[in-house]
């Protein structure tokens, strides 16, 4: 009698098995059902064995030399404000509308049971956003492995996620973000989703860049999830691997990548029709909510006192606070927001209307050099930071790449004037195409004659190139118009 209890135990036993068996081979039929054709090859390409690529440090960038004393040309003595000739100069009359903080509208609300609606903050923004409840129900074990990401892919294509798809790139276009700040908005998205927990995080973050085109891959190191993205710019201080084609992919984690070291386990190939590479140039200025900062600045040129005033939106300033370092012409090709356009343009305009070509652009030089203090990126941020035009008007501090470019920028928006950026080593200023000789430094580039300005040289005027960098040791000129 006992031995037919113990027979019919391991019977219930194997065919408890056989149902799961059949189970299980029911929800891979139904998930296989949603999958297309080339997630399916993705979904097989995933579960065979990962590749070992070797990380590479970060690229550096030639480490900036601080002047041990910044050269000075004794200026004209200012005249007192307090005499006739030396009137004040009005400030600037910003009229900044009073901004309401706005929730916008959900999206149209579907009634069943099975969507979530929550509200995420995107650079003190707040968006709603809905996206089905079964999201939330992919959980990932404690152990990541490539199989463990493979059926990852295989059960988040199993939801129909068109919709979220759809609202994150339109969002990506009324906000007129570039690839770094859909990649930012996309991270956001991801951890509200998924309550801050990072693995979910980052491989729902994978699956939207990729649905939406884009080079990405994860990787593991050292059992830690790892996302990384291809780019044709240079990127610095990022670690990144080779593959086959010497194309760079960097580590874009959206948490500490420094001192990542390991081997790294990824697969080989790309996802099938993604070909949108990384880019960090900013075509169009970021259309983010206004929190306008008021920065004013006083310097002084022929004897007179000047006060420029500009606005700031501090959002912005949030955006550009963990942008990676790249290539100078990045900055120097950046648009500027409307915000800086519509406040200090029009009052640099009107000090330089009427102003010969020579004086306007001495004056331009006499902002950069004197309405700033000087701080090395190390001084100033405690690492290696590049400063687009807005960052260089908000911060008290920069340095003579920041000037640079800033100037670089007044130069072609206030006089309409050819100028390059003019790259030394462990230093940086600008050349101007003036219609008339100024000063003895110049260089010839592309047939055009340029005129030496530095910024960062107090008190010099165009023509002038700093004692310790003269036009011999240019390094490199960088194009901007």
């Amino acid at each position: 009698m006992k031995k037919f209890f113990i027979l019919i135990f391991l019977c219930s036993i194997l065919h408890g098995q056989d149902d799961y068996q059949k189970w299980l081979k029911n929800e891979n039929d139904k998930y296989q059902s949603f999958l297309t054709e080339q997630d399916k090859k993705f979904y097989d390409f995933l579960k065979k064995e990962w590749k070992e690529f070797k990380i590479n440090d970060g690229l550096t960038r030639e480490k900036e030399i601080k002047p041990i004393n910044i050269p000075v040309i004794k200026p004209e003595p200012v005249i007192p404000k307090t005499q006739p000739e030396s009137k004040k100069i009005p400030e600037a009359i910003i009229n900044i509308p009073s901004i309401k903080p706005e929730i916008p509208d959900r999206l149209i609300e579907n009634k069943k049971d099975d969507f979530n609606y929550s509200d995420f903050t995107y650079y003190n923004d707040i968006i709603s956003v809905s996206y089905p409840k079964a999201l939330m129900n992919i959980q990932l074990p404690e152990e990541i492995n490539n199989e463990v990401i493979a059926e990852y892919w295989k059960r988040i294509n199993s939801i129909s996620l068109n919709d979220l798809l759809s609202f994150v790139q339109s969002q990506q276009k009324e906000k007129k973000l570039n690839d770094w700040g859909y990649f930012r908005y996309v991270w956001q998205l991801s951890n509200k989703i998924n309550s801050d927990q990072y693995n979910e995080s980052l491989l729902l973050t994978w699956f939207v860049l990729l649905k939406s085109g884009y080079l990405v891959k994860v990787g593991l190191i050292d059992k830690d999830l790892m996302l990384f993205v291809k780019s044709n710019e240079l990127i610095f201080e990022i670690p990144y691997l080779k593959e086959n084609n010497n194309q760079k992919t960097y580590l874009m984690n959206f948490k500490q990548s420094k001192g990542i070291n390991g081997s790294l386990y990824t697969y080989d190939d790309d996802y099938p029709g993604s070909n949108k590479y990384l880019s960090l140039k900013i075509n169009v200025s970021p259309n983010l909510k206004k929190v306008p900062v008021k920065r004013k600045m006083e310097f002084s040129f022929n004897r007179k006192n000047y006060v420029i005033n500009a606005t700031v939106n501090n959002n912005l300033i949030d955006y550009f606070k963990d942008y990676p370092g790249t290539q100078y012409d990045t900055f120097f090709k950046a648009d500027v927001s409307n915000d800086i356009e519509s406040t200090l343009l029009p009052v640099m305009k009107d000090y330089t209307k009427g102003m010969k070509e020579p004086d306007a652009v001495n004056f331009l030089l006499r902002f950069g050099q004197t309405a700033f203090g000087y701080k090395t990126d190390e001084e100033n941020f405690g690492r290696e930071k590049q400063l687009f035009v807005e960052e260089t008007i908000f911060y008290p501090y920069s340095n003579c790449k920041d000037r640079a470019i800033l100037f670089a920028y007044l130069i072609r928006k206030v006089l309409n004037l050819k100028v390059v950026g003019i790259e030394y080593p462990g230093h940086m200023a600008a050349a101007v195409a003036l219609k008339e000789d100024a000063g003895n430094s110049y260089v010839m580039h592309n047939g055009i004659k340029y005129t030496i300005c530095d910024p960062t040289y107090i008190n010099a005027n165009a023509g002038m190139s700093m004692p310790f960098h003269p036009v011999e040791s240019i390094e490199n000129i960088i194009d901007i118009n």
